[in-house]
């Protein structure tokens, strides 16, 4: 018995590798409305350090993807979006039975070049863990600004 709070910290870092495929409607150059599906990879490392309880933990799992987009574009290399995904993975390494994933995104596309678009916006995610029988599942929930470098083939 432990008596009085407590305080810990808890650490999650999650890296997301996805690769989708879209196509669906457009209206003109102007506005499109998109079914999204692909595969996704994600590596979540966890660290929980308190006065009573210490322990680490790194998974990997991957899987399919579905989702859809909507975009628009007021001028020719400039995009507005707004994407949802649903994500269903499966264990890999570490104790990770199954991990379901959603996440959302808003934000901007700049297109440089016809296969190289740069963006930036922000998204909410949450990982959804379960494990094996006897331990603690991790729900995760993270949101922020996001930046990158799309390739589109």
């Amino acid at each position: 018995t432990v008596a009085g709070p407590r305080t810990g910290r808890a650490r999650a870092r999650a890296l997301d590798v996805t690769a989708t495929a879209r196509t669906g409607l457009a209206v003109g150059d102007t506005f499109t409305l998109e079914p999204v599906a692909g595969i996704q990879v994600v590596n979540v490392d966890l660290e929980l350090v308190s006065p009573t309880v210490q322990g680490t933990d790194v998974s990997t799992s991957g899987g399919f993807i579905v989702g859809g987009r909507s975009a628009i574009r007021p001028l020719e290399f400039l995009e507005l979006y707004g994407q949802y995904t649903f994500g269903y993975l499966f264990g890999g390494s570490g104790r990770v039975v199954a991990m379901e994933v959603k996440r959302g995104e808003v934000g901007a596309r700049v297109m440089s070049a016809e296969a190289l678009g740069l963006f930036a916006g922000y998204r909410w995610a949450t990982y959804d863990q379960r494990r094996e029988s006897r331990e603690s599942d991790a729900n995760l929930k993270f949101r922020g600004p996001v930046f990158g470098v799309e390739l589109h083939f």
